[in-house]
């Protein structure tokens, strides 16, 4: 069993997520509100579970909006992850880059996305009889007969020196973003997050951080300085009066 959701976002139809409603048990309704903040600061929020637009007031800034969005909610945790101020794919460096190229190539997720919902479950529906016929021919070490293409990659697990479960991991995870951000982007960023945080109206009850440094998605060599950034602007933001704990999740 696993979670699965209505919202028919490229995301979740990639990770055959997607689901529609009359197929779901144990319904849950969670209100999504993605706001997207660029260095103009000027974007839409928007309610992507309702696939709704808020209406935009040129004048307002999304720090306004989401200030306006939370100021009922008087117990809220904000969580951090510092894989947003600069992401790595950690199966980069597994490749080359031509032969990376050819795995994004292989696992790449074909939709429309202005299809109608059956048109994106159909699209899912492929996406999994594509990643079975993956798998199936990195077992059998047939993929570079399937997709000419692949034959560096097939040398690889021929060699030895990647095993099938590995390759077709890498494939299904070649999406993922990348993008080493520099210092001062790292520091725009946060101020961005301090400003935001600043006009919120309630205070959080918690606020739980990140790191992702187990999974490689924060570049090792970048995590203590976003860290120790990201820790000061908090207790910037409220006083001082953050008490700090570390745990590690097994």
């Amino acid at each position: 069993m696993f979670i699965q959701t209505t919202l028919a976002e490229d995301y979740f139809l990639s990770e055959l997520l997607y689901s529609p409603y009359e197929d779901l048990g144990n319904v849950h309704t969670i209100p999504l509100v993605v706001v997207s903040f660029n260095s103009n600061s000027e974007s839409d929020l928007v309610p992507c579970a309702k696939r709704a637009r808020i209406e935009n007031d040129k004048n307002d800034s999304p720090y306004e909006k989401a200030v306006e969005l939370l100021d009922g909610a008087q117990h809220w945790i904000l969580d951090i992850d510092l894989d947003f101020f600069s992401t790595a794919n950690p199966f980069c460096d597994m490749f080359t880059e031509e032969q990376f190229t050819v795995l994004k190539d292989l696992y790449h997720f074909n939709n429309n996305p202005n299809g109608s919902d059956k048109e994106k479950q159909q699209a899912q529906d492929n996406h999994g009889i594509k990643l079975d016929s993956l798998k199936e021919s990195w077992i059998k070490g047939k993929i570079g007969i399937e997709h000419p293409r692949a034959k560096s990659l097939e040398e690889l697990v021929n060699k030895q020196c990647i095993s099938t479960d590995k390759i077709h991991l890498c494939g299904m995870m070649s999406d993922l973003p990348h993008h080493i951000s520099s210092e001062q982007e790292i520091t725009d960023t946060i101020k961005q997050i301090q400003k935001w945080i600043g006009q919120l109206p309630h205070q959080p009850v918690m606020v739980t951080i990140a790191r992702s440094t187990d999974d490689e998605y924060t570049p090792s060599d970048q995590v203590g300085f976003i860290q120790k950034r990201v820790l000061d602007m908090l207790n910037y933001v409220f006083d001082n009066q953050l008490d700090v704990n570390q745990y590690n999740i097994i």
